[in-house]
């Protein structure tokens, strides 16, 4: 695909959607919609990698406890800290995310520390 633009508040309200969603590879921008949040009802396959987001995660990623594998949001322009609300999602077993975070090391030792998901690749 070669979609472009931010990502529609809208997405929010695909809440029957379950799995497989591959949005990556694309040319989205801007930061993630609050409203991502509202898809509780995914349980996995959630691709965001290689666009062009950029901004602090929001909170709201954290309510969507019903992941338990494959959200990749790396190769973008995230920054700030991750949400401590992410902790909620504690099925979860892969996150992929590559941030320029400062702090680097105390993040990656925090989530590690805390144990919350089995395989969290930060770059």
């Amino acid at each position: 695909n070669s979609f472009s633009g931010s990502l529609p508040t809208q997405i929010g309200a695909m809440t029957g959607m379950r799995s497989s969603m591959n949005l990556n590879y694309n040319s989205f921008s801007g930061s993630l919609p609050t409203q991502i949040g509202a898809m509780t009802g995914m349980t996995y396959g959630m691709r965001l990698d290689d666009n062009s987001f950029s901004g602090s995660l929001p909170t709201q990623i954290g309510a969507m406890t019903g992941m338990t594998s494959s959200m990749g949001l790396s190769w973008n322009s995230f920054s700030g800290s991750l949400p401590t609300q992410i902790g909620a999602m504690t099925g979860m077993t892969s996150v992929m995310l590559v941030m320029t975070v400062p702090g680097y090391d105390q993040l990656h030792e925090q989530v590690h520390k805390n144990g919350t998901f089995c395989d969290f690749l930060l770059f």
